[in-house]
């Protein structure tokens, strides 16, 4: 994991682990907001070399995440977008088990 990442997110009020408290209990409070729990986020040039292989494998995929955590994107949307542009690097949001869910930037 690189560190020049999670200062990134940080500094963008997303910290690494960031958990958004009982998964029934926030879908309860904000039934109508866009929710991942246990999101991963990859710079887009790992993720298309790996897509079926290393992503889909946790452990392995952990290796190369830049970040892992919950996303209420209602919230956050507006920060993950300061976020790619930081990083000048097209980034791409899974899910726990790596299926793709959304690709932000170029």
């Amino acid at each position: 994991m690189n560190n020049k990442y999670l200062e990134i997110f940080a500094k963008n009020e997303l910290r690494f682990i960031r958990l958004l408290g009982s998964k029934s209990g926030y879908r309860n409070v904000y039934p109508d907001h866009l929710v991942v729990f246990n999101a991963r986020i990859y710079l887009k040039s790992y993720y298309e070399k790996q897509k079926d292989k290393a992503v889909r494998d946790f452990f392995k995929g952990m290796e190369k995440e830049i970040w892992y955590g919950d996303i209420d994107f209602n919230i956050d949307i507006y920060k993950l977008y300061k976020i790619q542009h930081e990083i000048e690097e097209p980034i791409v949001i899974c899910s726990e088990m790596g299926n793709k869910i959304v690709e932000i930037g170029d």
